[in-house]
């Protein structure tokens, strides 16, 4: 059941909120009130989309509340109940990108992408949007939708409705398949006919005869091969371990001269200190020591009085910016000394008040004259009015007297208003030089002000420049400590050099006696090491020439080995071909074999699947017939036409109604005899059917302006069909009409739609 919906910014739906019950709800409204887009909402809370968007009659921006303003967004909230569970579906669409939705499920959220919204609606109602616009959604005065089809697409529409398009289809592709195998089976028939199978098979025979003798000249050189690496690997030791120590004498005499080397390298350096006549390392190291403590000493010193130097000339740069800053005052504060020279503030406002008396007595003048002015028109006015008789005391005038008086009053306006804008023009002028007036003032109070600003100027710069005396002569004296201190760490650091590069050489030269010392041992062990080696280069050229011999031997043997094998795999993979050839062939024949079997069968299942449909067309088409049945009597309160059934043909769907001819009973198409209201019940009977049979798990139906063309009598029967008989069939209906005759169906809700066009306001749903 659909519990409830809320409109916001809905098409005129400003602020809309419904609630529904079981039964039948109706939305009653004139023109444009808004009712239609209440089940357009619903369709696309559940599904994103209702015809008017499916068949692009609108655009979802059209959607978006734009009068008397453009809004930015719609909302919808559509609350339903699927047997025990409750479901609350949001969408919301912009006119800045794409839209949202959100779907709950017993107060969880499940889904926040709209499509996957959209498909969890459908697997919870078990219905999808076609099904929904089909079956349950007939749109406004559309109930005849079926009926206004062409005999082709109807089949196929009411097919596709009652789910019979798919075996339809599954026909075709079987058809398709059929033809499909056998075109494959006859171009498999002639492939095998085209290849001589016995033939292959012996080719493959010889071949496999050559290998085998082959495989044996391959193991007779392997053999071989065999044989000679047994003897190039003991050579191989051999010659390794003469060849190491070859390398061994050879690196020996080497480190000898290497070592005689270093040792005189060693001497010369030993000596070159020697000449320096640097005296002991001990003695050195103590003088070293005494000089670094005296250089650290110095070096601290010079960093403290740097310091003070650096704060010294801080304060005397601060001095110097207030040195500044006073005569940059000093010139601005004579500056606005000699704006004021010649200017009387008193006189200046003495001066304007006079300006505000005349200008106050001209405005008084003005107005007087502009009296006069507006009296003598008032005259000229009524003297133009009145012919015969004086305007005041209506005493009787001659044309003469009248004249005269409309003359002397025309002179007397044309007077008064030259005098008024000539008093207006001083006036004008009068303000212009108050407004100067005070603005010059104004600025001269804005002098004074920023002069007293200005005070003690004189006392501050003399402070400052004894201030800036006193730090000049302190940061001279700071100067000359930092140079004498400076001069003397730099001689201790020149003394400090000299030190250390005495001990470095002092150091070094014990150093060179102890390698020197560690070189001559190095000598004598290598000598005696060096006699030990026996070993000439004539035994070892032997030995390698036998190892190369041997070489060559393996290399000829694996070439032709190599040849063997190669020719080998060439025949094993011609084998192989053959081999594959006549598999492929047999298969070949298993497989026409096996399509013969498969498009039989396939053609027994096409059989199965026309008797299937037709069977369950037969009885879908008599569910729907008995539920017709059922409610036309209730529908249709006349006797001319008994019964209303729906017929199913090769070709078509086609709609019938029951009439008698002379006596008997004759069903005959709707289109061929019924009118207008009566074609229009037989579809609402269609559709009330359409929605029990394939909708069975929801029972609902939704019908905009149900009762087009239907008469007075039949809305009345309508009436009464939707309070006692169909609510026990249907579960929920929703009717959307402007007929309100439908008010009194009492067993659900209605809701009175209105609003003002004119002035473009919402919709507003007033519960009846």
């Amino acid at each position: 059941m659909i519990n409830s919906i809320e409109l916001t910014n809905w098409k005129t739906h400003g602020s809309t909120k419904l609630s529904f019950s079981r039964g039948t709800n109706i939305l009653i409204g004139h023109m444009g009130a808004g009712k239609s887009s209440i089940m357009d909402a619903i369709s696309f809370g559940l599904f994103g989309t209702f015809p008017a968007i499916k068949n692009r009659r609108v655009n979802v921006n059209d959607l978006i509340r734009n009068r008397p303003d453009q809004k930015k967004s719609a909302k919808i909230r559509l609350s339903f109940d699927v047997g025990e569970d409750s479901y609350i579906v949001e969408r919301e669409i912009s006119l800045e990108g794409a839209g949202k939705a959100t779907l709950q499920k017993n107060g969880t959220y499940v889904q926040s992408q709209p499509q996957r919204v959209t498909e969890e609606v459908e697997k919870a109602l078990a219905m999808d949007y076609d099904l929904f616009s089909r079956a349950v959604y007939s749109e406004q005065n559309r109930l005849d939708y079926f009926l206004e089809l062409q005999s082709r697409e109807r089949k196929k529409q009411m097919d596709n409705l009652l789910g019979l398009d798919k075996f339809a289809t599954a026909q075709e592709n079987t058809t398709s398949l059929i033809n499909k195998i056998k075109e494959m089976t006859e171009e498999g028939k002639k492939a095998a006919e085209s290849f001589d199978i016995e033939m292959h098979k012996s080719q493959m025979a010889a071949l496999e005869e050559e290998r085998r003798a082959g495989l044996k000249d391959i193991d007779g050189i392997a053999l071989s091969i065999g044989r000679l690496r047994e003897d190039h690997k003991k050579i191989q030791g051999n010659l390794k371990k003469m060849k190491e120590d070859y390398n061994r004498k050879i690196a020996v005499e080497k480190e000898i001269a290497e070592l005689k080397s270093k040792t005189e390298i060693l001497s010369k350096e030993i000596s070159k200190i020697d000449s320096e006549k640097l005296g002991n390392l001990g003695g050195v190291k103590k003088e070293l020591e005494s000089c670094e403590s005296e250089a650290n000493k110095a070096k601290a010193k010079g960093k403290e009085l740097m310091l003070e130097a650096q704060s010294a000339q801080t304060r005397l740069g601060k001095i110097q910016n207030e040195i500044s800053s006073v005569e940059k005052d000093l010139l601005e504060r004579k500056k606005l000394d000699e704006s004021l020279k010649g200017k009387d503030k008193e006189k200046l406002a003495q001066d304007l008040e006079m300006h505000k008396r005349e200008i106050e007595k001209i405005e008084g003048e003005v107005a007087s004259a502009t009296a006069q002015k507006n009296d003598a028109e008032k005259w000229i006015k009524e003297l133009e009015r009145h012919v015969g008789k004086c305007p005041v005391c209506e005493r009787d005038l001659d044309q003469r007297m009248r004249e005269e008086l409309l003359r002397a009053k025309k002179e007397s306006a044309a007077s008064s208003s030259n005098k008024a804008k000539s008093l207006q023009e001083i006036q004008k002028a009068k303000k212009a030089d108050a407004e100067r007036l005070s603005a010059l003032i104004n600025e001269l109070h804005l002098v004074q002000e920023r002069l007293k600003r200005y005070q003690n100027l004189d006392e501050r710069r003399t402070k400052a420049e004894e201030e800036l005396k006193k730090a000049e002569g302190e940061s001279a004296r700071l100067k000359e400590e930092v140079e004498r201190i400076n001069d003397a760490t730099e001689a201790l650091n020149r003394k400090l050099s000299e030190l250390k590069t005495a001990r470095n050489a002092l150091e070094r030269k014990e150093l060179h006696l102890s390698e020197k010392a560690k070189a001559e041992e190095g000598i004598s062990k290598k000598q005696e090491e060096f006699k030990g080696i026996k070993i000439d280069e004539k035994s070892l050229d032997e030995l390698q020439r036998q190892f190369t011999e041997i070489s060559s031997g393996i290399s000829k043997n694996e070439a032709t080995l190599e040849g063997l094998s190669k020719a080998l795999d060439e025949k094993a993979a011609r084998i192989e071909e053959k081999r594959r050839d006549i598999e492929k062939i047999e298969r070949l024949y298993n497989d026409i074999k096996y399509k013969k079997v498969v498009a039989d069968n396939l053609v027994k299942f096409n059989n199965s699947l026309q008797e299937t449909q037709a069977h369950l067309r037969n009885r879908l088409v008599g569910s729907i017939n008995g539920i017709m049945e059922e409610i036309w009597p209730e529908l249709y309160p006349y006797g001319d036409y008994s019964g209303v059934e729906l017929s199913a043909t090769e070709s078509d769907y086609i709609l019938r109604i029951c009439t008698y001819r002379e006596g008997k009973e004759s069903w005959e198409d709707v289109d061929t005899i019924a009118s207008g209201g009566e074609r229009s019940v037989a579809c609402l009977a269609l559709r009330v059917a359409f929605a029990m049979v394939l909708v069975p798990n929801l029972k609902w139906l939704i019908l905009d302006e149900p009762t087009h063309n239907i008469d007075r009598q039949g809305i009345g029967r309508f009436v009464n069909v939707f309070n006692e008989k169909l609510p026990q069939i249907v579960g929920q209906i929703f009717i959307i009409t402007h007929d309100e005759q439908l008010k009194q169906v009492s067993n659900g809700k209605v809701y009175m739609l209105g609003r003002d066009k004119t002035k473009n306001e919402e919709t507003s749903a007033i519960p009846m």
